[in-house]
């Protein structure tokens, strides 16, 4: 993805010691961080960069480090931790009267129904279910076939994703999520805060 851009890979550190990662980064003075790792790594891998005092200009997460538990382990190591969100919170004061929310915690009641990845299986579910619906209502009905076709030509907003925020697909093109809401940590509130607004990954 980088080439014909002026970004530069400056270096590539395996996470699986994160004290070997940060140190590697450390040394090749890289700028910005992008973790691409899954859920257990992002907290160890910015910790690690606070132990060895490297504090690079961006560090930036994937969206399935979403759960604050790491962030929140790390300390003030995390502040200004920047990752892309598509899914809800659903233990967001703001969003107590969203009907999706209300959709969701009616359905989900297990302790960890605020979880990130609690949160993307039920939407997962959700795309699931509504594939199936649409390929049932299709002349066709519900054939191996036209779930096939429906996979492949959908729009729909899930209860889940962010307001303005829809799966796409089309037969030509998997667009998937069609926008996502930057989020950066706050150590001090040890919660995700949005920055700025929906960033489109398409027109449609």
């Amino acid at each position: 993805a980088v080439k014909g851009t002026k970004l530069e890979i400056a270096a590539i550190a395996p996470t699986t010691d994160p004290n070997s990662t940060a140190t590697q980064l450390k040394a090749a003075g890289v700028d910005v961080v992008y973790i691409a790792g899954i859920t257990n790594d992002c907290g160890p891998v910015v910790q690690a960069m606070a132990r060895v005092g490297f504090t690079p200009k961006m560090v930036l997460n994937p969206s399935n480090c979403a759960d604050g538990t790491a962030y929140i382990a790390a300390g003030q190591a995390a502040d200004g931790g920047v990752l892309p969100v598509y899914t809800k919170d659903p233990s967001d004061p703001a969003l107590a009267s969203d009907e999706g929310v209300k959709k969701y915690l009616s359905q989900v009641t297990t302790p960890d129904k605020n979880n990130t990845i609690t949160v993307a299986g039920w939407t997962q579910a959700d795309l699931t279910i509504n594939t199936i619906k649409q390929a049932q209502a299709s002349p066709s009905g519900l054939t191996h076939a036209s779930v096939i076709e429906a996979a492949r030509n959908m729009t729909y907003a899930s209860p889940m994703l962010m307001n303005g925020i829809e799966w796409v697909s089309t037969p030509t093109e998997l667009v998937g999520m069609n926008a996502f809401q930057t989020m950066v940590w706050s150590a001090a509130d040890k919660r995700f805060k949005a920055d700025g607004d929906l960033i489109k990954i398409t027109g449609k």
